[in-house]
């Protein structure tokens, strides 16, 4: 009886320990993962957002003469990384950009600011961060009064 017991309290203890061990590596793991698929879904949204622009421009529709048609000649962009940066370049000379306002310090062509700067009033901001679209326009909108799209809303409008 007693080696029966015995044997009952090891494998419980084993078992115990196989679940502590089980919870100590998901803890470890799991943030890894969540960052993972985040990243994997930023991506497929950019790469989505970018064949679109391609297939515009194919056409012969540019963003420029959206801007255009719709009476906005100043505006700023959020987000200057690598869509920020061909946006920058399919508007230069087209549309007035006053400006470029992204949360790390760039060095660009134009004037930078951070979202808690006091943003100069433009026509209307085109935020290029796709992913953490919803959140950057209620803070924009908080600040200005103009119209915040994303890149992928003006390239869908384009068609």
């Amino acid at each position: 009886m007693r080696k029966l017991v015995r044997v009952i309290f090891l494998i419980l203890y084993s078992v115990l320990l196989s679940l502590i061990g089980l919870l100590y590596i998901f803890k470890k793991i799991f943030p890894v993962v969540v960052t993972k698929q985040r990243n994997i879904e930023k991506y497929r949204e950019m790469f989505l957002t970018m064949i679109d622009w391609i297939k515009q421009r194919q056409r012969g529709k540019n963003i420029s003469n959206f801007l255009r048609k719709n009476a906005y000649h100043s505006i700023a962009i959020y987000g200057l990384a690598d869509i920020g940066q061909i946006l920058i370049e399919e508007l230069k000379n087209q549309v007035e950009i006053k400006y470029g306002i992204d949360r790390n310090d760039i060095q660009a062509e134009y004037p930078v600011y951070k979202l808690e700067d006091n943003l100069p009033e433009v026509d209307m901001i085109i935020v290029t961060a796709l992913y953490d679209f919803d959140e950057i326009e209620e803070k924009l909108k908080r600040k200005l009064n103009c119209p915040v799209y994303s890149i992928e809303d003006i390239v869908c409008f384009m068609c």
